[in-house]
């Protein structure tokens, strides 16, 4: 019987050994089959891990897929300022293998930058900035799409609500698009961009850049705003660090339109540009400032031409604009006024500069008076985030181009301050030779129209070799030699309808003089109701040592009123020849080719008017009482009917030794009168004055009386016809009104 052979010992580990191979490949594969099942869970568990690695351990996200050929990550959480909609990654193995990316979408991006430093954007931040130099990011960037990617919150004091769109390639070229909106915040506003919509596109290794804005709104959005809405749209390059842009400008109404163009270069940290605004057109009947700015609603209607030029700089952040604006043929008009300029520039430094405006020469002309403004040189001091503007104007020189001119050549200075809707200032006006005669103090309310102004005239001390009237005005370059002090003050209020103006002028041991008139101690406190034209409420009294023009008045009193532009006299007196002198309800219109006065006569001495009327060899005593009805026109003066009356009895002496020679021979009659009238005793003397203009006048003498040394004191009646020299008495009123004339049409000029 054969018997089976037994197995060698030395098989039996091998066969164990392909047992435990094959269980082992079939947890392999058990294992490999569970995790393919369930790679999502394990990703988004390692995922986990690597976030809390990496400090963010209350990171929420969903893994949707992961393939051989990409992944999808939803609803991702990193932190309140950070949070993903959307991250799609697309791959190959081979791509993985060279660590690279075929494609990465993001969609739904919301980033609050607020706190840069902090959060979830803090910590990217930290992460980025502690990785060691990696290879160059051109050789890693994957196809990148980016959309509705939102950036908002409040960054350096800027408020900001961004979303972006776009494609970024491998090769770093792209196409983005930028919507939102923008708030720069200053003191009392915000200047804000709104419905922004911003097109970029660069090539590859963004070696050109091309950015294109489309209708995008600037605007204030204060309840009182600077300016009013503006669209903007335009085009900018950049290549080589260097760029160029035009934007187009318009306001929402689309009457004002302009072309903003301008080159930079981009040298970081820095950056500069040169901008150039194309002329802006303002006219009466089109486009005004008021329709770009809301403060300036009561400007009066301009014309002029206005063009800019900006230098841009920026480094590390902070800003500086330099600025130089050039207006050409300037002309406002409000109501009789008038202002032109041929040129005018304004240079602005900001933040930390000032504008500094330049007017070479400008005119004001109101009604048919042309004035000049030369060398106007201001300065507005400019502070960031604040609402007030200091100014300054320096050595402004005011002249009246009319010949005669109203006044010399006066020199202004001034400080204020622009606040809010309202300026105030000071004011100091000087003569070119360095005298200061006018101190202001005022306000003017840039929204209602309305303001006041205080003006004083300090202590003005005139005298023989110093201060003269015609250092201010040539129309009293009549006056030879002043003595005595003037001060003076006025308050001036205005609205867009109405000025008012009052004043007080005081004149103490006032004194003047022409080459025919002088006029000593003049003093006075003048209070006027009204300055343009000059008025007066109440009756204003003058008081006057003396007056002398070949005569003297003395203690003379003037009571008056001014209306309108009629000098009212209430009454004039002053003591005349031993007795006085009277004027009563005279006007005085400057505007009149004739004025009629009656000159009354009190008490005058005989003797002495026969020597100021120079009535040769006449002598006597009494006293005289009259009227003298007198026209005045064009510098000459008419006498008709003028009569003095003698107040009683007195003596009339005729003891001319000339007349006598020449009248001997001439007859009894002649002879018995010469007789009668060497020792007159007479009861009733008169005197008739007549002169026609441009005429000698004609005295006529009426005496009755008698000589008690002649014919036993025979009464006689006698009219005797005389030559005189009435003018000599006329004299003194003809000055007067001249004076009166000439300083009531200065004041009105």
């Amino acid at each position: 019987m054969n018997k089976t052979a037994p197995i060698p010992a030395h098989k039996k580990p091998h066969r164990w050994g392909l047992i435990t191979f094959f269980l082992f490949c079939v947890g392999l594969f058990v294992l490999g089959l569970f995790a393919l099942q369930n790679r999502v869970m394990i990703a988004q568990w390692g995922l986990s891990k690597v976030a809390t690695k990496f400090d963010f351990p209350d990171a929420r996200f969903t893994l949707s897929r992961l393939e051989k050929d990409g992944l999808n990550i939803t609803n991702i959480w990193l932190g309140p300022d950070l949070r993903i909609a959307s991250l799609k990654v697309n791959y190959s193995l081979l791509d993985l293998m060279s660590a690279k990316l075929a494609l990465v979408e993001i969609k739904g991006v919301d980033v609050d930058i607020t706190h840069l430093d902090k959060g979830a954007v803090g910590k990217i931040q930290k992460l980025t900035q502690n990785q060691p130099n990696s290879p160059s990011p051109a050789t890693n960037i994957p196809n990148i799409s980016l959309e509705n990617v939102t950036l908002h919150g409040e960054l350096d004091n800027t408020k900001l609500n961004i979303t972006l769109d776009g494609h970024i390639k491998p090769d770093r070229s792209l196409k983005l698009t930028s919507r939102g909106n923008i708030s720069y915040p200053l003191a009392d506003r915000f200047i804000s961009i709104k419905n922004m919509l911003v097109h970029v596109e660069a090539a590859a290794d963004l070696s050109n850049i091309k950015v294109s804005l489309e209708n995008t709104l600037f605007l204030d959005e204060a309840p009182k705003p600077w300016f009013k809405p503006l669209t903007i749209t335009g085009t900018g390059f950049y290549s080589d660090l260097a760029t160029a842009f035009t934007a187009s400008i318009q306001n929402k109404t689309k009457t004002f339109s302009t072309t903003v163009t301008g080159r930079g270069n981009i040298k970081p940290p820095h950056l500069s540009a040169k901008i150039n605004l194309s002329d802006i057109t303002f006219a009466k009947d089109g486009l005004q400032p008021k329709d770009l700015f809301p403060s300036l609603q009561t400007l009066p209607p301009i014309n002029t031409s206005l063009k800019a030029e900006i230098d841009l700089s920026l480094f590390r952040q902070s800003p500086t604009i330099k600025a130089r604006i050039t207006s050409n043929a300037t002309n406002i008009t409000h109501q009789n006024t008038n202002f032109t300029m041929e040129q005018a520039q304004a240079f602005m430094v900001w933040p930390k500069g000032d504008i500094q405006i330049s007017i070479p020469e400008a005119f004001i002309s109101h009604d048919s008076r042309k004035m000049a403004l030369n060398a106007l040189n201001a300065t507005v001091k400019i502070k960031p985030n604040n609402q007030d503007f200091p100014f300054s104007i320096s050595n402004l020189t005011l002249s009246d181009t009319a010949t005669p001119a109203l006044f010399t050549p006066v020199q202004i200075n001034a400080k204020g301050e622009l606040y809010e809707d309202k300026v105030t200032f000071k004011t100091t006006a000087k003569l070119l030779t360095g005298l200061s005669f006018i101190q202001a103090d005022g306000m003017h309310d840039l929204k209602a129209g309305k303001g006041y102004v205080n003006l004083e005239t300090p202590s003005l001390t005139f005298s023989k070799s110093g201060l003269k009237p015609s250092d201010f005005t040539p129309f009293l370059d009549i006056f030879q030699e002043t003595h005595g002090t003037v001060t003076g003050k006025s308050y001036i209020t205005w609205t867009p309808t109405k000025l008012k103006t009052n004043g007080r002028l005081r004149l103490s041991g006032l004194s003047l003089a022409t080459d025919t008139l002088s006029v000593k101690g003049i003093n006075t406190d003048l209070k006027l109701s009204s300055l343009w034209p000059p008025k007066t409420q109440k009756i204003q009294t003058i008081h006057i040592d003396e007056i002398s023009s070949g005569v003297s008045l003395e203690n003379a009193q003037l009571s008056f009123a001014l209306k309108g532009p009629t000098l009212w006299i209430n009454e004039f007196k002053a003591g005349f020849l031993g007795g006085n002198i009277s004027l009563q309800d005279i006007p005085l219109n400057p505007n009149a080719q004739t004025h009629h006065l009656k000159l009354k006569l009190n008490k005058l001495d005989l003797e002495q008017l026969f020597k100021l009327i120079e009535l040769d060899g006449l002598a006597g005593t009494g006293k005289m009482t009259g009227a003298l009805p007198i026209t005045l026109s064009n510098d000459d003066i008419m006498l008709k009917d003028g009569l003095l009356v003698s107040d009683g009895p007195g003596v009339l002496q005729f003891r001319s030794s000339k007349a006598k020679q020449a009248l001997a021979g001439a007859g009894e009659q002649v002879e018995l009168l010469l007789n009668v009238l060497n020792n007159f005793h007479y009861d009733r003397l008169s005197l008739s004055l007549d002169r026609e203009f441009s005429h000698d006048a004609r005295v006529g003498l009426h005496i009755e009386g008698h000589n008690p040394d002649v014919m036993a004191g025979r009464a006689f009646n006698l009219n005797i016809n005389l030559e005189g020299n009435v003018d000599r008495l006329l004299a003194i009123v003809l000055e007067g009104y001249r004076l009166s004339d000439r300083a009531i049409r200065a004041s009105l000029k």
